[in-house]
């Protein structure tokens, strides 16, 4: 009995990419998405703040946390970004995607800081 190997299917082309993978590995950003490293470092530096007043009072756990945090919150962004510039919405249904966007939340709440609270959406009939 002989088992049939199935030949994958490729769509011809390059694959898009939204960068998230090479933030990960290495932490770089490209130059198209500089706009997402400010956002990133004024995020570190307000929860530093909010943690303590310089980066030298935090604790190790904390600054490991809070980078974890970053790290995950820009994979998270870069996506997004890719997923508005291409149109295509199939980006915020993977399974990494999801699973970044619940452990940043999680490192939100271990750090002690408040999450930012989601406004209920307004639909377009209640307008």
């Amino acid at each position: 009995m002989t088992t049939k190997k199935r030949k994958r299917k490729l769509k011809p082309g390059r694959r898009p990419t939204h960068g998230g993978y090479v933030f990960l590995r290495s932490g770089l950003i490209s130059k198209d998405n500089k706009h997402i490293e400010h956002y990133l470092s004024g995020m570190r530096a307000g929860y530093i703040s909010e943690l303590g007043p310089t980066e030298g009072d935090l604790s190790t756990g904390q600054a490991i946390l809070l980078n974890q945090l970053i790290t995950c919150v820009g994979f998270t962004r870069l996506v997004e970004e890719n997923a508005r510039k291409t149109e295509d919405i199939n980006y915020l249904s993977t399974q990494h995607y999801m699973h970044f966007l619940k452990h940043g939340r999680q490192l939100v709440l271990d750090l002690g800081l408040k999450p930012e609270s989601i406004a209920k959406p307004i639909y377009l009939e209640e307008m």
